[in-house]
């Protein structure tokens, strides 16, 4: 859990798994998204307690507005009376990510230009030859580590980000300057960026967009 300033805090729930896949296993990218869109569901029930429950998981782009790809949204049912006054189910940022055995999910109540993405790698992928230029700027290659292990980090921060603002590799990773854990050019912010501490053998960012001034919470668990 963290905690920053001196604001009443808002609340980002992570929660993660095991996949239980392997080589032989079929159907595994299946396996990968239903264990990803399963966790989403369950990250927000955590979030809303019983009063809410989300009963689906669905996709919209932010670009075309299709509804087979793009950001995930929740699908929220709630028995009669339960919302009170409000009338509808809360706005919910939802984001996913999952590797080659681990799924993760976080969820947050958006509100105005709060957003957050979410996004991980094991450690160990092979990266193609070139990749340092794909993903970062000439002055990030003349300042930070190009290591395999430094360039995943680095993917999953930037991945992270374009998560929160729905754009997904539409955004070029290059336009996205990163100092460590800091901003410094890329998509309006204000942007906090945390390096979650999920498993020694995976990287995993989260991105809140709106949140430099605010306090948060960063509840993360295994389910």
């Amino acid at each position: 859990m963290r905690h920053d300033g001196d604001m009443e805090a808002s609340v980002v729930v992570v929660r993660w798994s095991r996949i239980p896949v392997d080589d032989h296993t079929q159907n595994t990218t299946r396996a990968r998204r239903e264990e990803s869109n399963r966790l989403a569901v369950l990250t927000a029930s955590a979030l809303l307690g019983k009063k809410v429950t989300p009963s689906g998981l669905t996709r919209r782009c932010s670009a075309c507005g299709s509804r087979t790809h793009g950001r995930p949204e929740l699908v929220l049912t709630a028995p009669d009376g339960a919302l009170g006054d409000r009338g509808a189910p809360p706005a919910l940022s939802v984001s996913i990510a999952r590797g080659r055995d681990v799924a993760v999910a976080a969820v947050a109540h958006a509100s105005g230009t709060h957003a957050i993405g979410i996004d991980l790698e094991c450690v160990g992928e092979a990266l193609s030859p070139g990749f340092a230029t794909v993903l970062m700027a000439d002055e990030e290659r003349a300042k930070h580590a190009t290591s395999d292990q430094a360039l995943l980090r680095t993917w999953v921060r930037k991945e992270s980000v374009v998560k929160a603002i729905g754009t997904g590799l539409a955004t070029d990773p290059r336009e996205i300057v990163l100092d460590g854990l800091d901003l410094t050019s890329g998509p309006d912010g204000p942007w906090r960026l945390v390096d979650l501490d999920i498993d020694p053998d995976v990287l995993a960012t989260l991105a809140i967009r709106g949140a430099k001034s605010a306090r948060f919470d960063v509840d993360v668990a295994l389910s």
